[in-house]
């Protein structure tokens, strides 16, 4: 036994596997504290054991390799002078192998020791080691560059990338991508116009909405692939089976493969609700969080399934809901971000809820490993702004309001009809130069006002009573609003004709998408399809003799301005002999006719104001090449997002742009790592 041990004093593969037992040790355990704390994966650490696992062998075989050589195993005189050169140099190897081994004696008793302090803390668990408590919660503010989406931008699942919709050098909107561990973005080829994105559970694509299709864009190309027409998505989510969920305006939850194919409806619009949007994957892959709008009483976050399980309210909600891993729901609730247990299994929300941050927009987002991102003050501001046609600043109405929308000026030009939000209540307001009075005032949206051609009375849709019905009420205020059209369907007006006869709407149908329907103004007729095709037209307007109609559809796969002949049931013939005529080109959405008729204005994709001169002449349209007027800043930019054209055109040739602008500067997204919601209660 002696001569054994003595073998293995004098073996250098015994010295090699103390010190690389010892040098592993403490690998491991600066591993153990620097993955958590850089918000590494997981896998981490198990990947470095492994590899010294593997290495612990190879580094035995090559110190054993060496010994046993020639040089090694010979005992002449040569060898033996060689090994008393070298006994200093062993000496110097274990005397380095010896202070390892205090080192780490020393750490693990000072680990020992801070974990016995705070396990005699009383408000700690007993038992507990100091690597198993929780790290502290940290928050981090990242700055992106300029935007007018202050509210798209989503994390990584790993939570180590973030995305957002920022403007490039040109002013066009695009997705960004920035590593976490950097503080540059890149901006990503391929994505312009891009709206709502989303990330695929592998990180490796994003979603996203943008020149009226729903497109997949692989981190690395430049090239997106779309996969269905839509003219913008309010929100998607990719689960795990690549099956994606996105949100068509005004309209229920879709579903389709990741690779593209037939979008399948995956929810149902119950009574008083006008939207879903907003969903978000549940951990297993088969639940998903949404946001329903619609009446007071409708509108929230509902719990959804893909068997078409009926949906189930979890809470009373103006903005949508993200699902934290360890449990929680997350949502901003009146610039609150605020977060309250979910249990799963009765599909309901437990406990008292949890205050995250204050002055919270309306977007929130959280990773996989339980990062959370949010912007603080992210709403934008718009105001209502007069323009000539060379794009001059003229002056602006009323004050900044980031809840202004669909700026529609009477026909004498005196009067702006808007949607406003007060309280998170959008009601119609009247604007008159410098004073504004409340016009709406039922606890349900009513949105989308239309003037009279007379002035004298004011149309709109309201959630009130269902999805969408249309009203109509006196102008002047002076008499309760009626209900003008009614069905299961959403509707939308968009234009009253010269003559009073006839108003057109949207109409949204489940087999033919947004249509165009007439309304005859007379108490006893039915409203009538104008045009209804495979494909979305949208946003239908007179011309000033009312012969002619203008929209924009995506039949091309691209939204596009159009004109056609308005035929009634009840005429004859029309202008036009039954002819469409493109008037855009690369683009255009929200058309307006000149108050002369002889032109027409559109925004192109990046949101610039273009004018195109139109000759109507007896049977004749014609349209000539468009040419850009001047850029905007038009809330929604050149993407049809749903709320309506941005912009009127005045008697006199101006123009009344709802302009986006950023009083307070561009307000940095918070990321809170670490945390901890029992420390927060």
């Amino acid at each position: 036994m002696g001569k054994l041990f003595e073998e293995l004093k004098r073996r250098k593969v015994v010295r090699v596997a103390g010190v690389y037992a010892v040098v592993a040790w403490l690998l491991i355990q600066v591993t153990n504290n620097i993955v958590p704390a850089l918000q590494l994966p997981t896998w981490t650490s198990t990947f470095i054991v492994v590899l010294l696992l593997i290495g612990f062998p190879i580094a035995l075989v090559l110190a054993w390799a060496y010994e046993v050589a020639p040089e090694g195993i010979r005992q002449d005189s040569t060898n033996q002078f060689s090994a008393h050169i070298a006994a200093p140099q062993h000496q110097k190897l274990i005397y380095a192998m010896f202070v390892l081994l205090v080192i780490a004696v020393e750490l693990q008793i000072a680990d020992r020791f801070l974990a016995g302090s705070s396990s005699s803390n009383p408000n700690s668990n007993a038992g507990a080691i100091r690597a198993n408590q929780p790290l502290p919660e940290t928050r981090v503010d990242i700055v992106t560059p300029a935007t007018e989406s202050p509210g798209d931008f989503t994390l990584s699942p790993d939570g180590r990338q973030i995305v957002f919709v920022a403007s490039n050098d040109s002013g066009v909107s695009q997705l960004w991508l920035r590593s976490l561990a950097t503080t540059t973005a890149e901006p990503l080829v391929g994505s312009e116009g891009a709206r709502n994105p989303f990330w695929s559970p592998d990180g490796r694509s994003i979603g996203f909405s943008a020149t009226g299709a729903l497109k997949r864009l692989d981190i690395g190309s430049s090239a997106a692939q779309t996969l269905t027409p839509i003219s913008v998505s309010n929100g998607g989510t990719w689960g795990a089976d690549n099956t994606l969920l996105f949100a068509p305006v005004v309209s229920s939850l879709m579903r389709i493969s990741a690779t593209g194919g037939a979008a399948i409806a995956v929810t149902t619009l119950e009574p008083r609700q006008d939207s879903h949007s907003s969903p978000f994957f549940l951990p297993d892959g088969h639940r998903f969080l949404f946001y329903a709008g619609g009446s007071p009483d409708a509108r929230g976050i509902y719990l959804g399934h893909l068997d078409g399980t009926a949906s189930v309210k979890l809470t009373l909600s103006d903005t949508a809901g993200v699902f934290h891993p360890d449990g929680w729901l997350l949502w901003s609730r009146a610039g609150t971000l605020t977060a309250q247990r979910l249990d799963l299994e009765i599909a309901a929300l437990t406990g008292e809820p949890v205050i995250l941050a204050e002055g919270v927009g309306g977007r929130v987002s959280v990773a996989a490993t339980g990062l959370i991102a949010y912007r603080t003050n992210s709403a934008t501001a718009r105001q209502l702004t007069w323009v000539d046609r060379a794009g001059t600043v003229l002056g602006t109405l009323g004050e900044p309001d980031g809840s202004i929308r669909n700026p529609q000026m009477s026909p004498d030009g005196l009067r702006v009809a808007v949607r406003r939000a007060v309280q998170d209540n959008g009601d119609i307001w009247l604007l008159d130069g410098a004073r504004s009075s409340r016009f709406t005032f039922d606890t349900g949206a009513d949105v989308f006002p239309v003037w009279s051609p007379d002035g004298s009375q004011i149309v709109f849709r309201s959630s009130r009573t269902g999805r969408g019905d249309i009203y109509q009420k006196s102008s002047s205020g002076a008499r309760e609003e009626t209900l003008l059209i009614s069905s299961d369907q959403i509707k939308n007006p968009s234009s009253w004709s010269a003559d009073g006869r006839y108003l057109m709407y949207l109409n949204l149908s489940a087999q033919s998408g947004f249509d165009l329907w007439a309304k005859p103004m007379d108490e006893n007729s039915e409203p009538f399809v104008v045009l209804q095709t495979p494909f979305d037209e949208r946003w239908g307007v007179f011309s000033p003799d009312g012969r002619w109609f203008a929209y924009h559809s995506n039949e091309s796969g691209l939204n596009e301005v159009y004109v056609r002949a308005f035929v009634a049931p009840d005429s004859s013939t029309g202008a036009g002999g039954g002819g469409v005529w493109q008037v855009s080109t690369g683009g255009g959405i929200y058309p307006a006719w000149s108050p002369d008729g002889q032109g027409l204005y559109y925004l192109d994709p990046v949101g610039n104001m273009m004018a195109a001169p139109v000759i109507t002449t007896g049977e004749v349209f014609e349209a000539d090449a468009p040419a850009e007027l001047f850029p905007t800043r038009v809330f929604g930019g050149g993407t049809d997002i749903g709320f309506g054209r941005q912009y009127g055109v005045a008697p006199d040739g101006r123009f009344l742009i709802n302009t986006v602008v950023n009083e307070g500067g561009n307000y940095p997204i918070t990321l809170i790592q670490n945390w901890s919601p029992e420390a927060a209660q």
